[in-house]
């Protein structure tokens, strides 16, 4: 005997009610990014180039930093409804750090060589840019080779540039932020301060910075991107959706814009303002 379906409107609406809460549950799962080991309040843990000193006290100036990556983390966290647990990687610690599950996330410049390339889901951000310097206008370097043993300064945050300066043969000097490394450039210390090309070309637009906007033609550019375990596919789904809320052309250009403003100021208090003390 065929056994009678019931096709009753009640079932019917009892099971799309059912369907419709498997499927909110599934996407509140995502925006939240639950981490794969259950435990929905365990801090997001991002890997990244450089983590900012907490500040030593109240009055701890604090100086704007030289990549995006600890913004950016920031912001996926707080999409994801989750706190944010920075973890400081080296070049060559990021691939199997992600690997190991000591982090969840990876936010760097990476390029083709990087062995993360092949094993992470690289999400990008919408930030890319190659490296140049700051010097002055009057100065007699025409050429990267002609960097070789000049003073270069160097902001602790990109490590790419760091590496770069020494394939120059240049002599590195490491500061903290990029405020720090220009305005060494400002004063005779440094030779050239390397940074980001998209960042300079923004900071050169600011007063007084004519003087000290000659360059170097840029190296291609190397996306920032968020890499994710290509097995956590949860994970993946809910950065996609936090990145297309936070890091869009239009966002990117006003973050472009206040980096080279707020940087603008700090040089200016480092070097020009009086002392208040």
């Amino acid at each position: 005997m065929t056994e009678a379906r019931d096709r009753s409107p009640r079932r019917w609406c009892t099971i799309r009610s059912g369907s419709l809460l498997a499927a909110a549950g599934l996407l509140a799962s995502l925006s939240a990014g639950t981490p794969a080991d259950g435990a929905p309040n365990a801090p997001l843990r991002v890997g990244v180039d450089f983590v900012p000193p907490a500040p030593a006290t109240s009055e701890f100036r604090l100086y704007t930093p030289e990549s995006f990556d600890v913004l950016i983390a920031e912001k996926i966290a707080a999409q994801l409804g989750r706190k944010l647990e920075l973890v400081q990687l080296a070049t060559q610690d990021r691939a199997s750090a992600l690997s190991r599950h000591d982090v969840e996330i990876v936010l760097a410049r990476v390029d083709d060589t990087d062995p993360i390339a092949a094993e992470a889901d690289l999400l990008p951000v919408g930030f890319a840019s190659g490296a140049t310097v700051a010097m002055r206008t009057d100065t007699d370097i025409d050429s990267w080779e002609d960097l070789t043993g000049r003073t270069v300064c160097v902001s602790r945050g990109n490590s790419a540039s760091r590496a770069l300066a020494r394939r120059s043969g240049a002599i590195v000097r490491i500061e903290d932020t990029p405020a720090k490394s220009l305005v060494l450039v400002r004063t005779g210390v440094c030779d050239a301060a390397l940074h980001d090309e998209q960042l300079l070309v923004r900071l050169f637009r600011e007063q007084g910075w004519q003087k000290f906007s000659a360059t170097l033609p840029a190296t291609p550019d190397v996306a920032l991107s968020a890499a994710v375990d290509k097995q956590d596919m949860a994970l993946a789904g809910a950065v996609k959706l936090a990145l297309a809320k936070i890091a869009t052309p239009a966002a990117w250009e006003q973050l472009k814009g206040k980096w080279a403003r707020n940087v603008a100021f700090e040089v200016y208090l480092d070097q020009d303002a009086p002392d208040c003390h």
